[in-house]
């Protein structure tokens, strides 16, 4: 394998970990198809494309979802629990606590810290 092939790989590889962790938070992105179109001839202007664009796409979303808050409809969404289930997983201590405690609607999650349970619950009955 050529130096070139060799970075455009360890580029792609970088873009296609990032946009897998977002696509597990539910954001879909574009970026993956860019790629995949581009796979076909990795020359310097791809590598440089991809490097550039691809990587600092995908890092942008991946900063921009971060720190981002949830309500309960949506942790509902990701986990598939009841709005008591979640209650009282929390309460046992085997659910997230909100980040931002309320009554009802105004309960807030981490997005982050619900796909890591979920992903933890999905470790474990695998």
């Amino acid at each position: 394998m050529t130096k070139k092939t060799d970075k455009y790989k360890r580029v792609r590889a970088r873009v296609v970990k990032l946009d897998d962790d977002l696509r597990q938070q539910g954001i879909e992105t574009d970026v993956m198809k860019m790629t995949e179109s581009l796979d076909q001839n990795p020359n310097d202007e791809v590598i440089s494309a991809l490097a550039s664009t691809g990587v600092s796409v995908v890092e942008e979303m991946h900063r921009k979802y971060e720190g981002k808050l949830i309500g309960i409809a949506r942790v509902r969404e990701l986990t598939g629990l009841s709005n008591s289930e979640i209650d009282r997983q929390v309460r046992s201590g085997r659910f997230p606590s909100p980040a931002v405690s309320g009554e009802g609607k105004d309960r807030k999650w981490y997005h982050t810290t619900i796909i890591a349970w979920v992903d933890e619950q999905t470790r474990r009955q695998g």
